[in-house]
């Protein structure tokens, strides 16, 4: 395992404790704060990835019989919400972890070490760019003028986002980058 590896939470405990005392927190404190947020972010995965693939497959299964957006909109809406919060988990996770404040002020050397560049750099670049892209799809399906169009179109921003986000979760299988499913 190289200097980088799995273990660099525990590997800076002196670095993780004053980037924290310059926001005025006791260490233990906002640990305990990031680890339940990782948690929270953890699990709220699966809520994302089902009401995603709920609303993918009740728009494959409806895209003939579309009559209007009314049964549609409590799939969209879920998955919106599940999305937005995980996002905002997200967003804190990546405030309050000294890995990505490692990663951007150690940039020449930790943009070889794909653990580091990945959840300093790809994995929030590309679950941004998920978000962003089934927000639009939700727009833009709003505003086509029959069902049968809006389903087309919330479908298939859908699918681009949930590969989006497929590519960038830290699996347990990976080669490449491994979380634990659960935390």
């Amino acid at each position: 395992m190289t200097k980088f590896g799995r273990q660099n939470y525990i590997f800076f405990p002196h670095f993780t404790a004053c980037y924290y005392a310059t926001f005025g927190l006791e260490f233990s404190q906002m640990n305990s704060i990031y680890n339940i947020s990782l948690v929270l972010h953890s699990y709220n995965r699966w809520f994302v990835l089902g009401s995603l693939m709920t609303l993918i497959v009740y728009l494959w299964f409806h895209k003939k019989e579309a009559t209007s957006l009314k049964w549609t909109s409590v799939p969209k809406r879920a998955t919106l919400i599940t999305l937005d919060f995980q996002l905002a988990l997200g967003l804190a996770l990546y405030y309050w972890s000294p890995i990505p404040t490692y990663f951007w002020t150690h940039l020449p050397e930790t943009i070889k070490e794909r653990e580091i560049r990945f959840f300093g750099l790809e994995h929030i670049t590309v679950m941004l760019a998920a978000v962003i892209v089934i927000h639009l799809g939700s727009y833009k399906s709003s505003k086509k003028s029959t069902p049968i169009e809006q389903h087309k179109t919330l479908f298939i921003w859908s699918v681009i986002g949930l590969i989006l986000i497929l590519s960038s979760i830290p699996w347990s299988f990976s080669p490449l980058i491994s979380r634990p499913l659960f935390r």
